[in-house]
């Protein structure tokens, strides 16, 4: 993104935030650190394991949501 930025190519830098947005949004309104840790985990990208101390994984109601988006996030970076 930070490069159709830098030339000012808004159309392309609304398109890449749009691929992010539904991960981001699952990270604002869930837990930026959980979610993140769960979508790592969910699209197979790597195992990553227990979460710090005090902290819980996230809800399985959760978790179709945020496989998707980050399989998604995942599938779009695999075809660029």
């Amino acid at each position: 993104m930070r490069a159709a930025i830098q030339r000012k190519d808004w159309r392309e830098a609304e398109r890449i935030r749009e691929i992010f947005l539904p991960l981001e949004s699952l990270r604002n309104s869930i837990s930026p650190i959980r979610v993140l840790h769960h979508a790592v985990g969910a699209a197979g990208i790597a195992a990553t394991g227990p979460l710090l101390p005090l902290l819980d994984a996230v809800e399985p109601q959760h978790d179709p949501a945020i496989r998707a988006a980050a399989v998604a996030l995942l599938d779009a970076d695999r075809a660029s």
